[in-house]
């Protein structure tokens, strides 16, 4: 199956519908932070187990 990349305003209309997500600068990727009450929440979130670009003690983008 063959995949067509969105334009830039196809994907901003389409992430405008979902809470909380946002298209970085460069038009090329996709985040939204989750945040926590402290490490040991966040460490044990059902969400761990997916690909995290980044974290804090009490945070996950």
């Amino acid at each position: 199956m063959k995949r067509e990349k969105l334009e830039r305003q196809a994907i901003a209309s389409e992430l405008a519908k979902l809470d909380g997500w946002s298209l970085d600068g460069t038009g090329t990727s996709i985040s939204r932070t989750f945040k926590f009450r402290n490490f040991v929440t966040a460490s044990t979130h059902k969400l761990w187990h997916h690909i995290l670009v980044a974290t804090s003690f009490t945070a996950a983008r």
